[in-house]
Parts: structure tokens; C-alpha cells; sequence
């Protein structure tokens, strides 16, 4: 929650996300979109790890995921895209997002943000 609880920390103005850029009042909104829609969940782990990176925090246990995940919304999205939780790209997506948490919850290579 630290991103959408903070967006005069954020670096960017706006960020890119599978190829759609959102202004920073669009993507808070959507982190704090609830929702089935797995789009919205990828995206609320994948833009706070983006985030995470550019403020300097060590990315090098995520980087590869970031990217896998960023083209899995290229793929699949944009946000709000329509991914249902059973559907095939989910049981793709599921892992990355996973990772991302456990990233962004301080897990892996760099610490959580308070």
C-alpha cells in the first residue's frame, strides 16, 4: 500500500504498463480497484515493483519478472482487461504476481517500504 498511499514519493508522473501509459492518478486508481479481474491484481504488483526499482531499491531478483509480467499485461490487458481467476492466462500470470508480493513485501532482494 505504500505507492498508492504515497504518490509524492513516486519518481514518474506517469507509468507504462504492457504498453498503455497511465497518468499516476489513473494507476493509483486502479491498485485500489477491488475486483476479480486478475488484470487489476497483476497490475497492483507490478506497478509497485516498477516503482520499487526506480526509487533504488535492488530489483536484480525481480528483474526478469517484471519484464515476464509487464508482457504478460501486453498480452493480456490492459487493467480491467477481463482475466478470470480460472482462465488459462491466470494460471500463467498467478506465479509473477506471486513473486512481485513476496518482492514488494520485502521477501526477497530488497526491503519492504513502510
Amino acid at each position: 500500500g505504500y505507492w498508492k498511499n504515497h504518490p509524492e514519493a513516486w519518481r514518474v508522473m506517469q507509468i507504462t504498463v504492457g504498453g498503455v501509459t497511465y497518468s499516476l492518478s489513473q494507476a493509483i486508481a486502479l491498485i485500489e480497484r477491488p475486483g476479480k479481474d486478475r488484470t487489476l491484481t497483476m497490475f497492483s504488483s507490478l506497478v509497485p515493483a516498477m516503482l520499487n526499482v526506480l526509487a533504488g531499491n535492488d530489483g536484480s531478483c525481480v528483474e526478469r519478472t517484471i519484464a515476464a509480467a509487464d508482457e504478460w499485461m501486453r498480452t493480456y490487458g490492459p487493467a480491467e482487461g477481463g482475466v478470470h481467476p480460472a482462465s488459462y492466462a491466470w494460471k500463467v500470470g498467478e506465479p509473477l504476481h506471486r513473486l512481485l508480493d513476496n518482492y514488494n513485501n520485502g521477501m526477497l532482494c530488497a526491503p519492504h517500504r513502510n
